[in-house]
């Protein structure tokens, strides 16, 4: 039975190839924020360009977030909400969940309404956080761009933390 990994690409290709993805996904990002700037500052309905709707097709038109910890385990999200405001977007806990819903300014509706399927209102998107591993209490939000950034501190210490020493053996 074969592989259905191939060994024969080096970590090197691997990087560099998510590195040159990373890349192009941020210029045509940039590009769409620029455009959707130059059109909320003229009172007109957000129209997304090509780069949109690629990434609008990589996530099925749901709502485009990653979730991250960090080196001291705090809880990190980054939303996409293009066209919302900070007014319009609700963020709370409950119980283990942080519940998060966001309504387009009126004037933003329109484009919504125009098939756009990430230009919409978010009824209700659930995300797990346990109160026992994180203090919600003490959650960060930071809308910028178009790009709401959650930050959760954890509960862990991490100057109870006993690093291992790795050592090389053999060749």
């Amino acid at each position: 039975m074969s592989s259905p990994f191939n060994f024969n690409v080096s970590f090197d290709e691997i990087a560099r190839e998510i590195k040159d993805g990373v890349r192009e996904f941020a210029r045509e990002f940039k590009d769409e924020a620029k455009r959707f700037e130059e059109s909320a500052s003229k009172g007109r309905p957000f129209e997304p360009g090509p780069g949109f709707r690629r990434f609008e097709q990589a996530f099925g038109g749901r709502l485009a977030y990653e979730r991250y910890e960090d080196d001291e385990g705090n809880l990190s999200f980054r939303f996409l909400l293009p066209g919302f405001e900070e007014s319009g977007i609700k963020l709370f806990f409950r119980g283990d969940t942080m519940v998060l819903k966001a309504s387009l300014p009126e004037g933003m509706k329109a484009a919504g309404e125009s098939g756009s399927r990430l230009l919409r209102d978010v009824e209700r998107w659930e995300y797990p956080v346990p109160a026992d591993r994180y203090r919600q209490a003490e959650a960060r939000a930071a809308l910028k761009n178009g790009v709401l950034t959650v930050t959760v501190p954890s509960t862990w210490d991490s100057s109870s933390a006993i690093k291992v020493e790795i050592v090389k053996e053999g060749n």
